[in-house]
C-alpha cells in the first residue's frame, strides 16, 4: 500500500475519532422540556463544552464529561438539528441536556500570518492566540448561538423568532475559572 493511501486512511480515522468524542449529554432527538439546542460557529473550529462544570480543566481528567467539536473542512455541510435560522455558515448544531452548569471554551493559537517587509525592513511574524472560557446553565426549550467576537472573546446569545424573523439577545456570562488540578487516586500497587 502506498504511503499516501496509508497517510490518508490514518488522517480520516483520526478525524472520525475526534468527531466521535461525544458526551452522553449530547442528544440525538430534541425534547424541549429537558433539552436545549446550541449552534456553534465553526469558523474557529476547535471548541470544547464541559458538562456539570463551572470551571475549565487545566490537566487531564479521565472523568470529565465533554463535547469536542472537531475540525472540519469549510466546504462540509453544516450539522443541523432543526434550529431556526441564525448565524451564517459554517456552524454545527447540537442538542444538549439543559439545567446543568456547562463551561464553553476555546484555546487555540498559532501563526496568523506574516507582515511583509516595508522598505527593506524585517519580516514580522504575527501570532494569534485565543483562550477564553465562560460558564452558564442552559434553559430547557431554548436555542443558543456561540461564536467568537472580533476580540477573541466568546459570545453566547439566545436565538428566538419574533414576527417570523430571527432575533438574538446577547448574554452577559461570567468568565470560567480554572478547575482544581486533577490528582489521580492512589492505587494499591503504587506503594
Amino acid at each position: 500500500m502506498s504511503t499516501r493511501i496509508v497517510t490518508g486512511i490514518a488522517l480520516i480515522t483520526f478525524v472520525l475519532l475526534l468527531a466521535g468524542c461525544q458526551s452522553a449529554n449530547v442528544q440525538s432527538s430534541y425534547d424541549p422540556s429537558t433539552d436545549a439546542r446550541v449552534r456553534i460557529s465553526m469558523v474557529s473550529k476547535w471548541w470544547k463544552v464541559w458538562f456539570n462544570r463551572s470551571c475549565y480543566p487545566v490537566s487531564f481528567d479521565p472523568n470529565i464529561d465533554k463535547l469536542d467539536t472537531a475540525y472540519r473542512w469549510d466546504f462540509a455541510p453544516n450539522k443541523t438539528v432543526g434550529m431556526p435560522p441564525g448565524m451564517r455558515s459554517p456552524y454545527d448544531e447540537y442538542i444538549v441536556r439543559a439545567g446543568m452548569p456547562i463551561t464553553l471554551g476555546i484555546d487555540l493559537g498559532g501563526v496568523k500570518g506574516y507582515v511583509a517587509p516595508i522598505n527593506g525592513g524585517d519580516v514580522v511574524e504575527r501570532h494569534l492566540y485565543i483562550k477564553d472560557f465562560v460558564y452558564m446553565t442552559m434553559n430547557p426549550g431554548t436555542d443558543y448561538e456561540v461564536f467568537l467576537d472580533g476580540n477573541g472573546k466568546i459570545v453566547v446569545q439566545v436565538l428566538t423568532t419574533v414576527d417570523g424573523k430571527p432575533h438574538t439577545e446577547r448574554l452577559d456570562l461570567p468568565r470560567a475559572p480554572e478547575c482544581p488540578k486533577y490528582v489521580p487516586k492512589k492505587r494499591k500497587f503504587d506503594d
